[in-house]
């Protein structure tokens, strides 16, 4: 009998991780010295996914990221989003906090630099991004010959606004447009953006147009990035309302994972800032 009890319980043990969703970690670290102080960077993303069968699945994700610039002060910046996803057939739909396409595609989308911590999107956005927010609901249809649509809804909450964002794009032969709306309480956002890629170069372009508690702003993004061998330069400029600024970018990757880079951020009427980094992916 206790032979029979001890047999099952092996079994049971070593059958148990196949019952287990499966788990992904991935990530980045970064150290980079802004004239003459050095300011470190960590982003980790645990992910556990399950097919649910018929073409279905399900995914969890954990994503927090960390810095040592006092940009996440704010204890909504410094709270991790969590969410979980089905997809399938239909598409994707996912629940929890996580960015919507104001700020996780369009914002980011001028991010042509290696850089984390100088870069153009503060310039392009005014400071005015819809931020990443919790009870976010986000549907992001299948490709239909490259066309995607996606919106995005946000009920009102503790210090929060009421969201909705919708998005559309465009993917084939290298070229990339898109475009979306976004409306944040008093805050109304247009954008459009567009890239192709033809070998080792990139080029892009995008335009924003912010209506912030009545007041219009605009800005206008373009930049290119050329990759040949180990070596990689981007160049961007943004001229907005708010101020202009452009960036330019060099970096040497080291491996498939770790890059090192100098990188120059210059406003117009502002300082000029130089930054060096050293960076992995895992």
């Amino acid at each position: 009998m206790k032979k029979t009890i001890i047999a099952s319980a092996i079994a049971a043990v070593v059958a148990a991780p196949a019952a287990f969703a499966e788990v992904s970690i991935s990530g980045y670290a970064s150290a980079e010295f802004v004239e003459d102080t050095m300011f470190v960077n960590n982003d980790i993303v645990f992910k556990a996914s399950e097919d649910l069968g018929n073409g279905m699945k399900a995914t969890a994700k954990y994503h927090q990221f960390t810095d040592t610039n006092g940009a996440g002060t704010d204890a909504d910046e410094n709270e991790a989003d969590m969410s979980i996803t089905l997809s399938g057939d239909f598409g994707s739909l996912t629940a929890g906090r996580s960015e919507g396409f104001d700020e996780g595609v369009f914002a980011a989308f001028v991010n042509i630099d290696a850089s984390h911590d100088l870069d153009l999107e503060g310039n392009f956005d005014g400071a005015a991004a819809v931020q990443t927010r919790d009870e976010r609901l986000k549907y992001v249809s299948p490709s239909f010959n490259g066309l995607k649509v996606g919106v995005t809804t946000q009920d009102n909450g503790t210090s929060k606004f009421e969201d909705k964002e919708y998005m559309v794009s465009y993917s084939a032969n290298g070229l990339m447009v898109m475009a979306g709306r976004s409306d944040e309480g008093t805050n109304e956002t247009t954008n459009i953006a567009a890239s192709y890629k033809m070998g080792g170069l990139e080029v892009r372009a995008a335009q924003r147009d912010l209506d912030m508690n009545g007041v219009e702003t605009d800005a206008t993004f373009i930049g290119a990035k050329y990759t040949m061998g180990a070596n990689t330069l981007a160049i961007g400029s943004v001229d907005a309302d708010a101020g202009d600024a452009t960036i330019v970018s060099v970096a040497h990757a080291l491996s498939k994972k770790t890059s090192l880079y100098v990188v120059n951020h210059d406003v117009d009427g502002g300082d000029s800032q130089t930054l060096i980094g050293l960076s992995q992916k895992f």
